[in-house]
């Protein structure tokens, strides 16, 4: 059964068109992994999905299309881990992430222990119980994006959301993140769409690739399949390696360019540079 379906999405900002005629169905349980280049349109996408910008053409979420529905109604089917999430800095963690029950809470009600219990859980999924306490402004920027994607987990939305979820972790907690987004994908059919600069990652977490640039679909599928030097040439102005592991996972190696940038393209001249001691 689809999760999400769009037909032709189409975003612009005044005169500049972010994401152009994009149609694609995402089947429930599936990882799809958003990937191109910066402004390629990867967050506006996911931004359409969650319904936080304008778009014409049609997005639709469990069949339903999301036009109709109320946004609180839209809450409890899509979950968003922004890249750049508001965070109120006097807040701490276990309020912030109880923020994410606010769709099932009732208008003028308080949080029931049920809610409770499902954000302990994730505190401890996400090893935060040691910070429940601490004031948003006291995190770490990897303690603050584990916070901000407890909170949308906890919202238990069968779609997630997320816009560079791993990019200030460490690789322990890149691997926890990913692992139990994947473990809740199996266990709770959870639908991923997530935009990601790790190639590699991005190869070894989703189940398909699209590839993105200047607002447009210009490669899906496997990650054998659109992971292509070629490819990454051509759409990132990058030169890299693509290695296929023993178990046949896709890894993605920047190499340096064969001809060096010469000093007038980086903008030093011989006589700037420090002399030798």
């Amino acid at each position: 059964m689809t999760a999400v379906s769009l037909h032709r999405v189409t975003v612009s900002f005044d005169e500049n068109v972010a994401v152009q005629d994009l149609s694609v169905d995402v089947q429930r349980g599936a990882w799809i992994g958003l990937i191109g280049p910066n402004g390629a349109g990867k967050s506006t996408l996911l931004r359409a999905i969650a319904g936080l910008v304008a778009f014409s053409g049609e997005v639709a979420l469990d069949g339903r299309p999301m036009s109709g529905l109320p946004r609180r109604e839209v809450a409890r089917l899509v979950a968003f881990v922004p890249q750049k999430p508001v965070t109120p800095e006097g807040m701490i963690v276990t309020d912030y992430v109880l923020m994410g029950r606010t769709p099932y809470i009732p208008y003028l009600g308080s949080e029931s222990d049920h809610d409770l219990r499902i954000v302990g859980d994730v505190l401890d999924r996400l090893d935060l119980r040691p910070l429940a306490t601490r004031p948003l402004g006291s995190l770490s920027g990897g303690e603050l994006q584990r916070v901000v994607l407890a909170r949308a987990l906890a919202q238990q939305a069968p779609v997630l959301l997320l816009d560079e979820p791993t990019s200030a972790l460490d690789v322990g907690h890149q691997q926890q993140v990913l692992e139990l987004v994947d473990e809740l994908r199996s266990t709770h059919a959870l639908t991923v769409v997530s935009a990601m600069h790790d190639l590699t990652l991005a190869g070894q977490f989703a189940d398909d690739l699209m590839l993105l640039n200047g607002g447009r679909a210009v490669g899906t599928g496997s990650a054998r399949t659109v992971l292509t030097e070629s490819a990454i040439r051509e759409h990132y102005g990058a030169t890299v390696r693509v290695v296929v592991g023993d178990d046949g996972e896709i890894v993605v190696i920047p190499t340096r360019r064969s001809t060096p940038l010469d000093e007038g393209a980086l903008g030093v001249a011989a006589t700037e540079r420090p002399s030798a001691r």
